[in-house]
Parts: C-alpha cells; sequence; structure tokens
C-alpha cells in the first residue's frame, strides 16, 4: 500500500511538475516504482496520501497549505537558468543551420519542409546539450522547499543545481541526466509544429498585407500619371513599399495571436509526451530496471487510462501559450527596431538599404 501510494503521488507531482518545462526534454517512470516494497529506492521521501492532486488548482491549494506561497516557486532558480541556456541555443543553432541551409540552396527563404529540417535539427542538438539541466530542474521543483526525510534518514533534497547534478551523476550515472531523452526527442516536433506555423501565417499574412499596399500605391501612381503631378514621389513610394519586410505589416497584437494560436496546436498535439517524459524524469530508481517511453506509456495507459496524458493541460495552456505569446511578440518587435535602425545608418553613411 505505502509503495502504491508513493508511485502515484510521484506521478501526480510529474504531471503538474510538467506545465513548468519547455517541450524537447522527458523522464522515465511507470513500473520502476511498482511492483515490491523491495524494488523501491530506500532513499525516497515518505509521501501522503492527502498530498494527492485532482486538479492543478488542487495543487496550488495543497501547496500554498503545506509550504506557503515560496512552494509555488520551488525549482525556479534552475528553471529560469534553463530556459535561458535552452532559449539561447536553440535560436544559435536555429538561425546558424538556417543560413547554411540557404546559402546552400542559393534560396532567400525556407520553403515549409527546410523550415522543418531546420528546426528539428536545432531541437535535437538543443536537447542532447540541455537535457541534464530540466532532468535537474524537474527533480528539484517536485522536492518541497522543506527537508524531507528519506526512509534510510537522510535529507532526501537536492541542495541546489550543482548539489543535484552530481548526486544524481553519482547515484544513478550519467545515464540519470539523461532519463526520457527520447521521449524529449519525439517533443522536438513541438517547437517545430510551433514554429513552423507561426512562420507560415506571419508570412502569408504579412505578404497580403504588402501585396495590397503595393495595388493601393499603384492606383495612386496610376491616378497621379494621368493628372501629370508628383510623378517623382509616387515612384519613391513605390519603391519604398517594394523594400518593406512583408512581417513588419502585421501588428503587436496579430502577432501576439499568432503566436499563442501556433503553441496552442503545438501543446495539444504534443502534450502526452510531455507527460510521459516527465515522468520518467522523476524517477530515481534504477537506471538498469527503468522502463522505455513506450513501456511507461503501455503501463499509464493499463492503470490511469487515456485521461492521464492529458493530466495539468489546463495550467500548462496558461504558462506555455502565454508565454510564447509575449516571447514572440517581443522578438518580432525588437527585431522591427534593429532593421530600422540598420536601415537609417545605411542611409546616413550612403549604404544601399535593403528591406526595412
Amino acid at each position: 500500500m505505502q509503495v502504491q501510494v508513493k508511485e502515484k503521488k510521484k506521478a501526480q507531482q510529474a504531471q503538474q511538475s510538467a506545465t513548468q518545462q519547455p517541450e524537447g526534454q522527458t523522464v522515465q517512470a511507470g513500473e520502476t516504482t511498482t511492483a515490491k516494497a523491495d524494488d523501491v529506492s530506500t532513499d525516497k521521501p515518505k509521501y501522503h496520501a492527502e498530498d494527492e492532486y485532482i486538479s492543478s488548482w488542487d495543487c496550488v491549494r495543497k501547496t500554498v497549505a503545506r509550504e506557503g506561497w515560496q512552494g509555488l516557486y520551488s525549482g525556479l532558480t534552475s528553471a529560469i537558468f534553463g530556459v535561458g541556456v535552452s532559449s539561447a541555443i536553440y535560436f544559435w543553432w536555429y538561425l546558424f543551420i538556417k543560413r547554411l541551409v540557404l546559402r546552400r540552396l542559393g534560396a532567400k527563404d525556407l520553403t515549409p519542409f527546410w523550415n522543418i529540417v531546420v528546426a528539428a535539427l536545432s531541437g535535437v542538438i538543443n536537447i542532447t546539450l540541455t537535457s541534464p539541466i530540466w532532468v535537474i530542474n524537474l527533480r528539484m521543483t517536485l522536492q518541497s522547499n522543506k527537508p524531507q526525510e528519506g526512509d534510510n534518514g537522510k535529507n532526501y533534497n537536492y541542495k541546489g543545481i550543482v548539489d543535484a547534478f552530481v548526486r544524481i551523476a553519482r547515484e544513478e550515472g550519467i545515464k540519470g541526466l539523461y532519463r526520457g531523452y527520447l521521449a524529449s526527442v519525439v517533443l522536438v516536433s513541438n517547437p517545430v509544429i510551433q514554429f513552423v506555423l507561426y512562420d507560415q501565417i506571419m508570412t502569408r499574412l504579412g505578404n497580403y498585407r504588402l501585396a495590397k499596399l503595393m495595388r493601393a500605391t499603384a492606383a495612386v501612381r496610376a491616378v497621379s500619371a494621368a493628372v501629370g503631378s508628383g510623378a517623382g514621389s509616387t515612384s519613391a513610394a513605390t519603391e519604398a513599399v517594394s523594400t518593406t519586410d512583408p512581417r513588419s505589416l502585421v501588428g503587436s497584437g496579430e502577432t501576439f495571436f499568432i503566436s499563442a494560436f501556433a503553441k496552442l496546436i503545438a501543446t495539444i498535439v504534443t502534450y502526452p509526451y510531455l507527460v510521459v517524459k516527465s515522468r520518467q524524469q522523476a524517477d530515481r530508481g534504477d537506471m538498469d530496471k527503468a522502463p522505455s517511453m513506450l513501456a511507461t506509456m503501455a503501463n499509464m495507459l493499463r492503470k490511469e487510462g487515456l485521461s492521464a496524458f492529458y493530466s495539468g493541460l489546463d495550467a500548462k495552456m496558461y504558462q506555455t501559450v502565454t508565454n510564447a505569446a509575449i516571447s514572440l511578440m517581443i522578438y518580432e518587435r525588437v527585431v522591427r527596431i534593429v532593421r530600422f535602425a540598420v536601415y537609417k545608418l545605411m542611409e546616413l553613411t550612403g549604404g544601399a538599404p535593403g528591406r526595412t
């Protein structure tokens, strides 16, 4: 009975904590903590049945009651560190590989197929380099901010990022830092779906706006030519419109909703793998006995049903969709400011301005 309580508690905590991680990493759980009491590590904390969560809000309520508001920010340091490093690595490799592909193809823009390839390669590289960070983050998120005594009387909690890294590597081996790696690779499809969908909608909407603007400018030029006035100014206006970046014609509010929509679709499609990943990463059992991704999924389906794959989805939607929308809106705005500054600088120095 005590073993079943531990297993169920850890599974619920892992699912709730899945709302705090970016897609692309995973962990192993499942049958490692079932079977016999002898199979359960004696260094696990003593959980209680009353700590089980029935919803995201129930998780918030019980966490605050047990640990105070600071309990909602468990693992914040490792999360900030992970998000910063992961985002930097992903975008750097995405832009780097994109430039290589464009140079190789001799093209100006990526086709949808090549966009998917570039995003997928960038995601796999990102996961390979940052997976240990997210295993550590999930472990530190799950632990209470109060000392937890394991069955052997030792403190179960990690003291920090470095302590977690050292203990996991020592107790579980390097493989322990890559729990759920396969599920994380599958989750590469999340940012692929998100960014491809976002990029295509932004490009199509921008091109539509630009074509509409060019038609309006052409009409004004035709009228000016008919009356024989303003030919020079309308010609300059036409040239300015033709060098405009289509995406700059998409407003900040529209960018926000487009990015939110793209992330919403990506999250719904890939969320089950995120839950599986979190279950696997939360497991501190013997790596040699850790079930595979498919075994974990089969175990969840047999014991908990399909609903287990979408546990905590409401909180995940709020966290990840809002974050993605704000991030991409700010990104597009910064890109426009930089391009405008470069354009003005080239004008002042006599260079040939490109697209604004």
